[in-house]
């Protein structure tokens, strides 16, 4: 996922045929419609994530059965993350957060 200004630059680097999600973090629904569209209803197996936050929500929610993220930044500032417990323990999906240093 990445903001408007950064899709073109994002092509141009790894090809037209690249999908780049954009959130802007006030467009979860039309974000998630996207991913289900692009991995074709499966959902998400992957993510990382430095700026944590809104973003991390969306991740989750987007996952497929068994998906991760590693959170590893906080860009957003200190962000609450929340998500839905009885969705993670369902789909046994996880989060995990590493520090890549100390501040």
């Amino acid at each position: 996922m990445r903001r408007q200004e950064q899709v073109e630059e994002l092509k141009k680097e790894f090809g037209e045929d690249t999908h780049v999600v954009v959130f802007d973090g006030s467009n979860s629904e039309e974000t998630l419609k996207q991913i289900k569209q692009i991995t074709s209803n499966r959902g998400v197996n992957y993510g990382i994530d430095a700026v944590a936050g809104p973003t991390t929500d969306i991740i989750v929610k987007s996952f497929a059965p068994l998906g991760k993220v590693l959170v590893y930044g906080v860009l957003n500032g200190l962000p609450e993350l929340k998500f839905n417990a009885a969705e993670m323990l369902f789909n046994e999906t996880s989060v995990q957060g590493i520090i890549t240093s100390i501040l």
